[in-house]
């Protein structure tokens, strides 16, 4: 049986059909062993109710409503309750062509060793149904794990279906202290505890984007907050599994991208206090400074605005230094 983990919040709003459309693809499954796990979490809206009719109509679906908000808590709670052999994570406003399940199980019938299989998904234009393939494999193969394989098979969740005990037996949570790039971590934890897997070249699997009630400025935020955290869970993350050293360049550029990437939503996209910027950059002034840009893969521009990062820090964070 599969598990199948779908965190739910203010998915339900009038006029979004996301939520029904997610659903109503795990109805369609042509492999049927299967529960849905709809974790909803503090919602405001109708996703209770929308949830709760397809609890009536299908006993495979079950409705657990949680008190904390979250959807690393969600998720996390999801996998206590799995009874499957295997545990798929779909989010609520995404959804998935009939055949998803039925391809997984058939690569772990193939190969009793597989830990997980992994999908090609496309990112789906809410707006105007436009779709663009975003990870897309151009064949199938059932493949021993190793390096050259890292950087396509250890990110993300929501396009896997996992074997409950790699998850399990390995103690696998996602972070509650993340707000966001929780699902990156969780991804290595499952890539560096196993040992075979298979990759599908069925695009089965639709992330939408543009979603009525879908805040971009909340996201940045979350982004803003969680970046330099995330990169230095990161760092203990390679440590843990002796992987620091053989990932440095990565772990360099994963800084860089995020401090960045950070620093732009606060200061310029979002108009956020200033003050925030300021406060990461004295906190993270060590390694700012010991940074060594001429050495590192990053890219022009970012290496122009890393520097101009390392002189305001130098003169104490201002951030006049930063835009002159």
């Amino acid at each position: 049986m599969i598990s199948v983990i779908v965190p739910l919040h203010n998915l339900g709003s009038k006029g979004d059909y996301c939520l029904k459309r997610c659903l109503d693809s795990l109805l369609a499954q042509t492999y049927t062993d299967f529960e849905v796990l709809l974790m909803e979490n503090g919602s405001s809206d109708d996703t209770v109710s929308v949830a709760q009719d397809y609890c009536n109509k299908d006993k495979r679906f079950k409705l657990h409503r949680l008190d904390t908000i979250g959807v690393s808590n969600a998720r996390n709670k999801g996998i206590e309750l799995a009874q499957g052999e295997y545990i798929a994570f779909i989010d609520g406003d995404d959804f998935i062509t009939d055949n998803y399940f039925k391809i997984a199980v058939e690569y772990f019938n193939l190969d009793a060793s597989i830990s997980f299989v992994q999908f090609s998904f496309i990112q789906y234009n809410l707006k105007n149904g436009k779709t663009k393939p975003m990870v897309v494999y151009n064949t199938s193969d059932i493949i021993s794990l190793n390096d050259t394989h890292y950087f396509s098979m250890a990110v993300n969740v929501s396009h896997k279906v996992i074997k409950s005990n790699i998850i399990k037996n390995n103690n696998i949570r996602f972070d509650n202290n993340l707000q966001n790039y929780e699902d990156f971590l969780f991804g290595n934890e499952v890539f560096f505890n196993s040992d075979k897997a298979a990759y599908s070249g069925d695009a089965t699997y639709f992330y939408v984007q543009f979603r009525q009630g879908q805040s971009t400025k909340n996201n940045l935020d979350k982004m803003c907050y969680s970046a330099m955290e995330f990169n230095a869970k990161l760092e203990n993350f390679y440590k843990k599994y002796n992987a620091y050293d053989k990932y440095k360049g990565f772990i360099e550029q994963n800084f860089v991208s995020l401090f960045l990437g950070s620093q732009f939503a606060m200061t310029w996209i979002r108009k956020l206090d200033a003050k925030n910027t300021i406060n990461i950059l004295k906190t993270n002034k060590d390694k700012i400074l010991n940074f060594n840009i001429e050495t590192s893969s990053i890219l022009y521009w970012q290496k122009v605005w890393f520097k101009r990062f390392q002189t305001a820090v130098k003169m104490g964070g201002g951030l006049a230094v930063i835009c002159s």
